[in-house]
C-alpha cells in the first residue's frame, strides 16, 4: 500500500509540473505571438537510388530476358477510360447507333522501384512436375481455394523437418529446398515456408512474392515472421498466405488481407477485428496467433524479386543473402525506419535499410486486369485495343456471346493486342491468359 501511494503521488507531481510548465509555455508564446506546436511530425527515411532503376519501371535491368506482360506497342486512338466516353467514340454521327450499357475498363501504376518477375516457364513447369500439383490443386476451385491448398500442401511437406546443421548448404530455390526436406530431413523457419510456396505458386501461373516483418518483445529480442503474398485474380488484390501457420487473415467482412492491410490494422492496435483462418481443418487458436503474429507486421518489407529459381544456377541456389539485397522497406508515421532496430536485424546487418517507400503503387499494384480502347471502324465493325500488365502475358481470351437463340460458333477467340470484329455482337468478356495457362481479371463489354 506504501508503494502504491507513493507511486500515486508521484504521477500528481509529475502532472501538477507538466500543468505548471504549460502554463508557463502559453504565457510565453501568447507574449511572443508564437503558437506552441502540438506534436513534431515524424521524419521519414529518404531510399537511396536503386542502381538497377535506369529509367525501367517495369523490371530491373539485370534481367538478361525481360518477361512478356501484353503491354501494346502501336499507336492507340482516343482513350476509352469510361463508358460515357465510349458512347462518344461509338456513336459517331455519320454510322448507326449502338448502345453500349456494360463497360469495365481498369488502369495501374507501374512501381516506382523495379521488380523481377520470374519468366522461366520449363523450369517452374520442372517444379510443377516434381512436387505433383496437379494432385494437389483443385480444378474446378476459385484462386483463394487453390492458393490455401497450396499453402496446406506447403506446411504438409516441410512441417516435422528439422532446422540446418551448421554447414548445411541452404538457399531459397525451391529445388534445393525440396532436395534438403526429401534427403536429409531439413524443413526450416517460416522464411523457407514462404519462399516454397511463393515458387509453387508460381509453378501453377499466380503472381508472388515474399514479405517480411519484425517486432520486438518486452526485453527487446526481435520477432521475425515471413508470408508469401499472392495476387489473388478473383479478388483484385494481394493477399497474404502464412504458410508456416497455415492460415490467412480475414477482417471481419470476410475480405484475406494483404500484409499492408495487416501492417494498418497492427499499428493502430485494431488486431482483434482480424480472424486467422487455418486450412488443417483444425480448430485455429485465434488469440494466440493475433498476439504472436499480427504485432509483427509492424514493420514490414518485401523482396523486391521472385525469380529466384532463374537467377540460380543449376543444381544449387543463390544465396538468402542475395535475395535480402533487393528489399524495399514501408515506412509511415507509426512505422519509422529510425525507430525500427533495423541494425538488429541479420537481414540488414550488412547493406542496412536501403530502399524505402511511403507509397501504397510502390508496395501494392494491379496485376492481370485489362485496359481497353475502342474505335468504330465503320456500321459493322469496332476495334479493340487491348493492353494488360500480367507477367509471362500469352494472349487475350475473348469471349463473343449473342442473345440470338442460334449460337456464335467459335466464340472464344485467342488475341494479341489488336483484335477487330467484323460484326458487332452483344457482349464480349475479355481476359488475359499467361504462359502456364492462368486466367487474369475479365473485362466486359456489351450492348443493348
Amino acid at each position: 500500500m506504501k508503494k502504491a501511494t507513493l507511486f500515486i503521488l508521484s504521477i500528481m507531481v509529475v502532472l501538477l509540473g507538466c500543468t505548471n510548465k504549460e502554463k508557463d509555455q502559453k504565457s510565453t508564446s501568447q507574449e511572443k505571438n508564437i503558437p506552441t506546436p502540438i506534436r513534431t511530425e515524424p521524419s521519414f527515411m529518404t531510399s537511396q537510388e536503386d542502381a538497377f532503376n535506369k529509367g525501367n519501371k517495369i523490371e530491373s535491368s539485370r534481367k538478361k530476358k525481360l518477361a512478356d506482360f501484353g503491354i501494346i506497342n502501336v499507336s492507340l486512338p482516343t482513350p476509352t477510360p469510361n463508358i460515357d466516353i465510349a458512347r462518344d467514340i461509338l456513336n459517331p454521327n455519320n454510322m448507326k447507333k449502338n448502345n453500349i450499357i456494360v463497360f469495365t475498363n481498369y488502369s495501374w501504376n507501374i512501381p516506382s522501384f523495379p521488380f523481377d518477375y520470374e519468366n522461366d516457364i520449363a523450369v517452374l513447369k520442372s517444379l510443377y512436375k516434381l512436387h505433383n500439383l496437379d494432385r494437389v490443386i483443385p480444378e474446378n476451385g476459385s484462386d483463394m481455394v487453390k492458393m490455401q491448398s497450396l499453402m496446406k500442401y506447403t506446411y504438409t511437406f516441410l512441417n516435422g523437418g528439422k532446422l540446418p546443421e551448421q554447414g548445411s548448404v541452404t538457399g531459397p530455390s525451391a529445388f534445393l529446398i525440396t532436395e534438403n526436406r526429401r534427403v536429409k530431413g531439413i524443413g526450416g523457419t517460416s522464411e523457407v515456408y514462404a519462399v516454397l510456396l511463393c515458387q509453387l505458386s508460381l509453378s501453377c501461373g499466380y503472381n508472388s512474392r515474399i514479405i517480411s516483418m519484425h517486432a520486438f518483445d518486452s526485453n527487446g529480442k526481435p520477432l521475425t515472421h515471413d508470408v508469401c503474398e499472392t495476387y489473388v485474380n478473383s479478388q483484385g488484390k494481394w493477399v497474404a498466405f502464412d504458410a508456416y501457420n497455415s492460415a490467412t487473415y480475414y477482417l471481419r467482412d470476410s475480405i484475406p488481407q494483404s500484409a499492408l492491410e495487416l501492417h494498418k490494422v497492427a499499428v493502430e492496435n485494431r488486431i482483434r477485428e482480424i480472424y486467422p483462418v487455418s486450412v488443417l481443418h483444425e480448430t485455429t487458436e485465434i488469440a494466440s496467433l493475433r498476439d504472436q503474429v499480427l504485432p509483427m507486421f509492424k514493420y514490414i518489407y518485401m523482396w523486391r524479386m521472385n525469380n529466384i529459381l532463374s537467377s540460380s544456377p543449376r543444381n544449387g541456389s543463390i544465396s538468402w543473402q542475395a535475395l535480402y539485397q533487393t528489399h524495399l522497406v514501408w515506412e509511415d508515421a507509426l512505422s519509422l525506419v529510425s525507430e525500427g532496430g533495423f541494425d538488429k536485424i541479420d537481414k540488414f546487418s550488412q547493406g542496412g535499410v536501403k530502399f524505402v517507400t511511403h507509397t501504397r503503387s510502390d508496395f501494392e499494384w494491379m496485376l492481370d486486369h485489362v485496359n481497353t480502347t475502342l474505335e468504330r471502324k465503320d456500321n459493322d465493325r469496332i476495334a479493340f485495343y487491348l493492353t494488360t500488365f500480367t507477367p509471362n502475358f500469352d494472349y487475350f481470351e475473348i469471349k463473343i456471346d449473342s442473345n440470338q437463340k442460334t449460337p456464335i460458333k467459335n466464340n472464344i477467340i485467342k488475341s494479341k493486342n489488336v483484335f477487330i470484329n467484323q460484326t458487332i455482337r452483344n457482349a464480349y468478356i475479355i481476359t488475359p491468359v499467361n504462359k502456364l495457362g492462368t486466367k487474369g481479371f475479365s473485362s466486359f463489354v456489351e450492348f443493348e
